[in-house]
Formats: C-alpha cells, sequence, structure tokens
C-alpha cells in the first residue's frame, strides 16, 4: 500500500493482537495480547479461502480479504500499531 502523504505506512488489513484467545495448553483457553498473535488469524483466514477458492490467484484472496473486512473503507484511530 506504500506510506500516507504525511508519511505513516498505510495498512492494508489489520488484526485483533489485543486479549486474543489463546490454547495455552490441552483444554485450557487463556487470553494475551502481542503483535504476533494477529498474523496467524490472519493467515489462518486466507488459508481458508485459498482453500475455498483452489484456482485463485493472491490477488483474489487479497481482494477478498480487504473487501470482506470490518470497516475496510473507514479509518479509525483505534487501527493503531
Amino acid at each position: 500500500m506504500g506510506p500516507s502523504t504525511d508519511g505513516r505506512i498505510k495498512l492494508a488489513n489489520v488484526a485483533m493482537g489485543v486479549n486474543v484467545p489463546v490454547q495455552f495448553s490441552a483444554g485450557s483457553v487463556n487470553r494475551s495480547s502481542g503483535t504476533s498473535f494477529s498474523c496467524p488469524g490472519s493467515s489462518g483466514i486466507a488459508s481458508c479461502l485459498m482453500h475455498a477458492f483452489p484456482n485463485a490467484f493472491h490477488n483474489y484472496i487479497l481482494k477478498l480479504l480487504h473487501s470482506l473486512s470490518d470497516n475496510f473503507q473507514l479509518q479509525f484511530p483505534i487501527y493503531v500499531f
């Protein structure tokens, strides 16, 4: 996406990284926070889409991710990194 006009990085997608349900042990789910928790969720959704559309090109999967996202056309200050 590239930097914005004021030099900030424009994010294409963001994912939950705060208070994320995380499995700690067999049968034990707790909540934790950190940027490393957002990537597995995003890649998991991308994987599901790739499985649902096995002949799709990567740009189609990206378009689906962007268009199916919550508030994808709006920018809120709560979506920060």
